[in-house]
């Protein structure tokens, strides 16, 4: 079973991985600028002294860390979707699917939903509220 943190820890991984991937679709851009102009700009705004070995460096070592974080998010979310499945409500999970699988923040969520923000987080509470409980109490039972 799967706790509110695992599911914080999930969106904060496909924040990670957005944040990886716009970083990569700059380097790239500023690399094909560079076959344009003759040189790369580095991360400082100074051309790199050796544009096609320090720029594909910069690339591939990027590339690397991001399939390493891809993985671990690929993994963390298959965890998330199964725990989001026994949800009743399909409105409840698209939420939390939203929120933890996707990363979205919540005026996002509301944009995507055509509910109010605040409206999208009290269904969110609703929904999270299996995820809270901690794992080893158990509902009362009758005497």
């Amino acid at each position: 079973m799967i706790d509110k943190r695992d599911l914080e820890a999930c969106a904060a991984l496909a924040r990670e991985v957005t944040r990886m991937r716009e970083r990569l679709h700059a380097l790239q851009s500023l690399a094909q600028l560079g076959r344009i102009t003759g040189g790369i700009i580095g991360g400082n705004g100074a051309p790199l002294n050796d544009s096609t070995g320090e720029g594909a460096s910069a690339i591939t070592d990027l590339m690397a860390r991001m399939q390493g974080r891809i993985d671990q998010y690929a993994a963390c979310a298959r965890r998330v979707e199964s725990a989001i499945a026994g949800i009743d409500s399909p409105c409840q999970r698209d939420i939390l699917r939203m929120r933890y699988i996707d990363g979205l923040t919540w005026e996002q969520i509301g944009t995507r939903t055509h509910y109010h923000e605040r409206w999208c987080r009290a269904l969110h509470q609703r929904a999270i509220a299996p995820f809270s409980r901690p794992a080893h109490t158990q509902p009362p039972t009758a005497g």
